[in-house]
């Protein structure tokens, strides 16, 4: 482990008398190698350039172990590519359509914010409405459009 808390690089070391000894070379190679890599991640942490990648990544791996823990995506329900695509495919619309409902519901604002709005509450209102009015039975759409898969999936009809 590397400590990050100071970012003061550390000199590559450095030998008065050469040795011949290929163990000790072997060591002290290893120590400048050693030092090499932590003033690279020092560097990093200095520069700053990580923070925006880092973000996304820990907003993608909570996104992975939601899917696992509250999803069964810790599990294959079956066996198979398809039938494990399928899996990912429902548990991926879940999750958009979690992320879809957080919009719909926001609270009022208060304070200087509120003050500063411009729209009426009816507009707001409207907004919202129209958000609901979009996955208003998408339930029964959903079990139909899953129907009609697995029946165009395993049915057969000979074409003549």
């Amino acid at each position: 482990m590397i400590s990050l808390r100071d970012h003061e690089l550390e000199e590559v070391p450095t030998w008065q008398r050469k040795t011949h000894n290929p163990e000790h070379q072997r060591k002290r190679q290893e120590k400048v190698e050693n030092v090499k890599a932590k003033n690279q991640a020092k560097q990093i942490q200095i520069d700053g350039k990580y923070q925006d990648i880092q973000d996304e990544r820990v907003q993608c791996e909570h996104e992975f172990a939601e899917a696992k823990t509250v999803h069964g995506m810790d599990r294959a329900r079956s066996r198979g590519l398809d039938c494990m695509q399928e899996q990912a495919l429902c548990t991926a619309i879940v999750q958009n359509l979690k992320k879809l409902s957080r919009f719909t519901g926001k609270r009022p604002r208060t304070g200087i914010s509120a003050c500063a709005e411009t729209k009426k509450r009816d507009e707001r209102n409207h907004d919202n409405h129209f958000i609901s009015l979009i996955f208003k039975g998408f339930p029964e759409k959903l079990s139909s459009l899953f129907a009609s898969l697995i029946v165009k999936k395993y049915s057969f009809s000979p074409d003549f």
